[in-house]
């Protein structure tokens, strides 16, 4: 167990301040992957890629566009090929959802841009920001500076939904204000000067995201204080306390399967139609497994892994649960098996 946490991360704030615990799984199992990563969110990584290093790339025309488009799909298709996890996903073309679609946007977007003949010398991408008490650190996308060294314009990029529903009316998602305002609050304790907060999406369109100044402080003092609280709990030996194991915390949460608290509570009963069991398998068969526990015995169909022996006790991750009524699961292209 690590012995502390040495900041926040501002794109984690928002989850972290749900469940604690995540930032010391975060930096404890950093180097470790539990579940297949949806290709969405690699598509998303060589979209950021482009934004980053259109000048650098010389994305001007469309040919030069195809050949690094091409060239970095053809590296991560290899990569999936290769790996165990991923390549369930393999090629990543098939199972990114919009995938034509979202190179065409960014096609677009590239290639007017570059007609525009801007000057780029007071930007920076990917530029790694902390404040002075090493409270927060983190890569903000896009930072703008003006002739002074000034920064006027601080922007992240998503390639996903940037909207949520409040009060029947559409806002910029809470977990990419609160990452904003805490990019922001480092900027300001800098130059003393607060820079315009935006998203900009996969079409290059850049949506701002008004925060006072008030909302700025708050949630950088609600930043100090979690800190300040993970790392007392991991000192006192009370990690456990860090927890907070409720069905959106721990929907699809990467660190399930080393979460007492998650396994205590969920572990054998569904969230939103999914469900993680472990028990004993009592058959095994060509797209069919049968496991017992203390709720039963669950049918799991669709079933890629072969479990060659009976008796073993195994945990089986991400499966369709869609009529309670039955005990009847459906592997997914994410179902995971971890023997006990």
């Amino acid at each position: 167990m690590i012995k502390s946490i040495p900041y926040i991360s501002p794109s984690k704030f928002y989850y972290w301040k749900k469940c604690p615990l995540k930032a010391v799984f975060f930096y404890e199992y950093k180097n470790t992957q539990f579940f297949p990563r949806h290709p969405d969110a690699d598509i998303g990584n060589v979209i950021h890629n482009f934004y980053e290093n259109r000048y650098k790339w010389k994305i001007t025309n469309e040919k030069i566009f195809s050949r690094k488009w091409n060239e970095l799909i053809t590296k991560l298709n290899k990569e999936y090929k290769n790996s165990n996890l991923q390549s369930r996903y393999f090629p990543v073309q098939w199972y990114s959802n919009f995938y034509s679609v979202k190179k065409q946007l960014l096609k677009k977007y590239l290639l007017s841009s570059a007609k525009r003949k801007k000057s780029h010398t007071n930007i920076k991408n990917e530029e790694w920001i902390k404040d002075d008490k090493n409270t927060i650190a983190g890569k903000a996308d896009l930072l703008i500076y003006n002739n002074y060294g000034i920064i006027t314009e601080i922007a992240d990029f998503k390639t996903g939904k940037i909207f949520e529903k409040e009060n029947n009316k559409l806002k910029i998602r809470k977990a990419y204000k609160t990452q904003l305002a805490l990019y922001a609050k480092i900027i300001i304790d800098k130059q003393q000067s607060k820079p315009i907060t935006l998203i900009i999406d996969i079409s290059g369109k850049k949506h701002p995201v008004e925060i006072t100044s008030d909302e700025i402080d708050k949630t950088y003092n609600e930043a100090k204080e979690l800190k300040h609280s993970i790392n007392t709990a991991l000192l006192k030996n009370k990690v456990s306390e860090l927890a907070n194991p409720d069905n959106e915390n721990c929907f699809m949460c990467n660190y399930r399967p080393v979460c007492v608290a998650y396994k205590q509570k969920f572990m054998n009963f569904p969230i939103n139609n999914n469900i993680d069991i472990c028990g004993k398998v009592l058959i095994s068969n060509t797209n069919l497994i049968k496991i017992e526990n203390e709720q039963g015995v669950f049918q799991i169909v669709n079933f890629r892994e072969n479990i060659t022996l009976n008796n073993k006790n195994i945990c089986v991750y991400n499966l369709y649960f869609p009529d309670m009524g039955n005990k009847i699961l459906y592997a997914q292209n994410n179902t995971i098996v971890k023997y006990e």
